[in-house]
């Protein structure tokens, strides 16, 4: 739930439905809590609380809240985890700022689109 210290809910979808229906979500946040870990906070946008990071089963989506931004790190670790695999990233703010982007990596490149 979004509030006045948890102001970001990031929302992070793998696209490709066979994907999703291969993976343990329990597994993939096993891996970015660990990235979370080994990785310098200075390196990682959104000031994410990882506490906070689970899977809807609904949507099938990951969710994360954060402060002062969207933790688009999470899109981009999962970019580059899964190769060729286009994962969608959105947000939402407290104050009702919205953004979405795609993030795919190919050939070890990460490519990004604004949607």
């Amino acid at each position: 739930m979004i509030d006045l210290i948890h102001d970001f809910e990031t929302r992070i979808r793998i696209l490709s439905r066979n994907l999703r229906s291969e993976i343990s979500p329990k597994e993939v946040i096993g891996t970015i809590i660990n990235h979370h870990a080994s990785t310098r906070v200075l390196e990682l946008d959104g000031r994410t609380d990882i506490k906070s990071l689970w899977f809807d089963e609904s949507s099938e989506e990951f969710v994360v809240q954060g402060r002062k931004g969207p933790s688009t790190w999470v899109g981009k670790y999962l970019a580059e985890k899964f190769p060729s695999e286009r994962v969608h990233l959105s947000w939402l703010s407290i104050d009702w700022e919205r953004g979405s982007v795609i993030y795919c990596c190919i050939d070890g490149e990460l490519q990004v689109e604004v949607k």
